[in-house]
């Protein structure tokens, strides 16, 4: 059984949600950006001995922190949806606007299953384009004890992210072990996918940064040559609370498949935790 993270490939453009076919003021990444995660490794500090394995034990309690308050929360979600044009051009992007909410529920002992809510829809065909691209803040229950037997870790060093000193550790599906995390469904058929990536940990409390992943292998049978994510973690402060939560703020996709290419972008903003500061209702976003 799999766990979070779901791609449908929908028959048409989907519908229902708001959608809008202008240029955004937001830059979005030039294709180039998405080089595979093993293409090059990013510099690390020289002389610094990376303490792998508390590294991956303080990560596995930072992200079973995340999964305890992610279905507290509820949020804005902007979704914006582009497709290649080719002559290093990008179409302008289909653009929707949600009400976000996620159910993250232990369904079996050593099983999570991750839901999201749109709108109050579970249905993947509100969100724009011909593709609907589920869980995606999930990405980080890799890291989970549930999971974290299924890959192999290595951590390169003291590395960067946004210009601060981060744990970079590589880690890659087992071959051995099943692929639980994310899979592709095309009608009634499902392709589990097997992932490589790299991620970046606070070295003082072990919370996920950011997590980037490419295929380890392509699905031939999709026309799946080329995925792509990162995905970009924050702290959040609520109301009355005395802490930070970390959580998904941006999630990047990139997609060759099927001779075509999409980059979707996930941005989430104005998190409220339910048990403190959602006293009335969100109105729906304009």
């Amino acid at each position: 059984m799999l766990c979070c993270l779901a791609l449908w490939l929908t028959s048409a453009f989907a519908r229902g949600g708001k959608y809008h076919d202008a240029d955004v003021k937001e830059t979005h990444r030039p294709i180039s950006s998405f080089a595979d995660i093993d293409g090059a490794i990013p510099p690390v500090s020289a002389g610094v001995t990376c303490p792998s394995l508390q590294v991956m034990t303080s990560a596995s309690e930072r992200v079973k922190e995340l999964v305890s308050i992610i279905p507290q929360i509820t949020a804005t979600e902007r979704v914006e949806h582009f497709e290649w044009a080719g002559h290093d051009k990008w179409r302008p992007p289909h653009i929707a606007s949600f009400n976000y909410v996620a159910e993250l529920q232990e369904i079996q002992p050593g099983m999570l299953h991750m839901q999201e809510m749109r709108n109050g829809s579970t249905s993947p065909n509100l969100l724009p384009g011909p593709l609907a691209d589920l869980g995606l803040p999930a990405i980080a229950l890799i890291f989970h004890p549930y999971f974290v037997d299924e890959y192999d870790f290595f951590c390169e060093g003291l590395g960067e992210w946004n210009g601060k000193p981060a744990w970079q550790v590589h880690f890659q599906q087992r071959l051995d072990k099943p692929a639980r995390i994310r899979v592709y469904r095309a009608g009634m058929r499902s392709f589990p996918v097997k992932l490589k990536g790299r991620a970046w940990f606070a070295p003082d409390d072990g919370h996920v940064l950011h997590v980037e992943t490419d295929l380890l292998q392509p699905i031939p049978e999709l026309r799946l040559y080329r995925e792509h994510l990162a995905i970009d973690y924050e702290p959040v402060r609520f109301k009355k609370s005395n802490e930070d939560f970390w959580l998904p703020s941006m999630a990047d996709v990139f997609l060759n498949i099927q001779n075509r290419m999409y980059h979707r972008r996930h941005l989430f903003s104005d998190f409220m935790l339910f048990s403190v500061d959602v006293e009335e209702k969100r109105a729906e976003p304009k």
